[in-house]
């Protein structure tokens, strides 16, 4: 594929992802400046994503919004990929059972994204976007995953990750990164304290069914200080949650 296209199919996703941050109607002028787009080629690019159907266009206001059919899009994914959204109601029941934060998290090259995700009901809380991305072999919800891989396979990763400058060396040896990885083999689960933000921690645990060949991870986020607290409770909940039933 050549470059050109390679960097307009980047546009449409950087596109998307900002209305998805927005959620509201788009003018030119706002992408181009949040973006950094050229005007005129970023002009061609909304023409083209409202005559195939994916945005409409208010002549009056001159501005952009999605359509249904780019919702449409993707509605199959759901069933596909969570088992007729039988993992998506368990993240209901998550969170409506601790109040905290509740994150899906799937492996995407070197990282873990977080690809559905349920905010906290707490007044103070920790707040993930969808579609946030963490480094594999530094996060709880990384750890997770890499539970259901070889050791030969998860230093691979990690050397790759080092290659690609994620992290250092100094900062994730191997040594503790399988210690950690061994910790999730061990008792279902791990808690990463203070892993991105010292104020900030997470229980992650994987989801044990594959669908469509793709692992997952589940986790609860939260503040530090109240996770310290109630670390045996909500680790609890969360292996509780994800064992298979009957």
């Amino acid at each position: 594929m050549a470059q050109g296209q390679v960097k307009s199919a980047k546009r449409v996703f950087e596109v998307l992802e900002y209305f998805r941050q927005t959620r509201g109607a788009l003018r030119l002028r706002d992408i181009v400046e949040h973006l950094g787009y050229p005007s005129s080629s970023t002009a061609e690019l909304l023409k083209g994503m409202a005559e195939l159907g994916y945005l409409c266009f208010d002549p009056h206001k001159r501005s952009y919004f999605p359509t249904p059919r780019l919702t449409a899009l993707g509605d199959w994914i759901s069933d596909a990929t969570f088992d007729s959204g039988r993992v998506t109601d368990l993240m209901r029941q998550l969170n409506e059972c601790t109040g905290e934060l509740v994150m899906l998290g799937v492996a995407n090259g070197l990282h873990v994204q977080y690809i559905q995700v349920i905010q906290s009901i707490h007044p103070v809380r920790y707040v993930v976007e969808p579609g946030t991305r963490r480094p594999l072999v530094s996060s709880g919800a990384g750890w997770a995953l890499l539970s259901n891989e070889k050791d030969s396979a998860i230093e691979k990763i990690w050397r790759r990750t080092l290659a690609r400058d994620i992290v250092t060396r100094q900062a994730v040896p191997i040594e503790a990164l399988m210690d950690k990885v061994n910790l999730v083999r061990s008792q279902g689960f791990v808690y990463a304290r203070g892993q991105v933000l010292p104020e900030a921690s997470s229980i992650a645990a994987p989801v044990p069914q594959a669908q469509n060949g793709q692992r997952f991870s589940m986790s609860l986020g939260g503040p530090t200080e109240r996770f310290d607290r109630k670390l045996d409770s909500l680790a609890q909940t969360l292996k509780s949650g994800l064992e298979p039933t009957a």
